[in-house]
Order: C-alpha cells, then structure tokens, then sequence
C-alpha cells in the first residue's frame, strides 16, 4: 500500500510482553498482556550533545571551530495507568503479586536497594489512523513497537480527592533480538528503539495476563 498520509490520533491499545535476558520474547502463560487503561505513554529522547571545540587566535577570533554530532542514546519513557493493575505493574516493576485461594488481589513494590528489573518488557501500543476526518478503511491502525524498555521505577504517588494515576517512568533502547515479536506477527525492524507500521487490526484488552505463544 502506497504511503496515503493517515495521521495517528487516539491510543487504543497497550500490549506488554516480558523479555528473557537476551531480548528475546519466550513463551509462558504469564508473560503479556494487553490494556487499553492507560492514560499516555510519553516518550522523549536522550541527546548526549557532541563535543564542541573551539580555538580563538590571541585575537579572539575562532581559528579552528569544530563540532561532533549529536547523539539519542535512549528514550526516556513515562507511563500514567489509569487503575493499578497488579499483573501489569508485575510485569512492568518485578513488583509481588499478593495472592487470595489463588486469585490476584493486589500488589507490593519491589523492595528498597534492589536493582530494578533489567530484562524488562516490549511494549507495542495502537493508535488510529485517520485520513480526512475518518478512520482509514485499509489498515485503520498505526502500530508503535518499543522492542525494549527496561528499568522501570514508580513515579510519586498521591492520594486526594480525586483520580490517582499510577505513573511509572523507565527507557527504552534497540533489542536485535525482539525478531518477529511476542505474537509472531511483527515484520519490520529489529534493530530500532522505535519503529511504527500500519496494522489491520487491535489485540484484544483484557484484565488479567495473556499467554505469550510459542516463538516461531
């Protein structure tokens, strides 16, 4: 399909998928899942500024003038849910699941002075694709792929008279190792800290974990 010009509006749905320490995406029953309860996921790059050198004459005037180019290093991610779900923070933080005959029934942070988790997750996120006003009628869906974030860490959290979002900030970086994705259905890049193509169709939200099939 030729580029038709959709703009991205409204995102739809979040999918989360736990990484092995290689960057790859195993199989289990607990390692995905997919919400459409957040409120944004913001991601901003890190630029580390390329050296600047500069030689005045005994003049004053610069002689030699020269600057490196700059660099993204990483983006850094912030994420604001809008209820504190216990599967997702788990997947998100390594935060313990508090468990009653079996059912999930809320959620403890990680301890104090513990590394944060490292392995991390891929998060895949869809927005619509709109072209004069209306959803676009061929592959309605922009899909946004994040093929790792890791070092999650919760944000401040406030209790007042009023909605109390769950905010979490952490990064994201390249994963050579993300291949075809979670559900086997990812055809582009691998080796990007973001890349983003049209889709036919949302994943199904749902609370509670999905199972992550096995990798072909």
């Amino acid at each position: 399909m030729a580029n038709d010009g959709a703009a991205s509006i409204q995102a739809c749905a979040l999918r989360v998928a736990r990484l092995a320490a290689d960057g790859t995406t195993p199989a289990g029953a607990s390692n995905m899942y997919v919400s459409d309860s957040f409120i944004r996921l913001l991601a901003a790059p890190q630029v580390e500024d390329g050296q600047e050198i500069n030689v005045p004459n005994a003049c004053g005037k610069n002689v030699v003038s020269h600057k490196d180019a700059d660099k993204i290093t990483r983006l850094n991610l912030t994420l604001e849910l809008i209820t504190p779900d216990p599967e997702l923070l788990e997947l998100l933080t390594n935060s313990l699941l508090i468990q009653d005959a079996g059912s999930t029934v809320g959620f403890a942070y990680p301890k104090l002075n513990e590394p944060l988790a490292q392995n991390g997750v891929s998060m895949e996120l869809w927005s619509k694709a709109v072209i004069g006003g209306q959803q676009a009628a061929a592959l309605p869906y922009w899909r946004w792929v994040l093929p790792k974030t890791y070092n999650w860490r919760f944000g401040d959290r406030e209790w007042t008279n009023g909605h109390m979002p769950n905010v979490l900030t952490g990064i994201a970086v390249e994963n050579v190792n993300f291949g075809n994705g979670p559900t086997n259905d990812w055809n582009g890049p691998d080796d990007r800290v973001l890349a983003a193509m049209r889709d036919a169709t949302l994943p199904v939200t749902q609370l509670g974990y999905v199972a992550t099939p096995v990798q072909a």
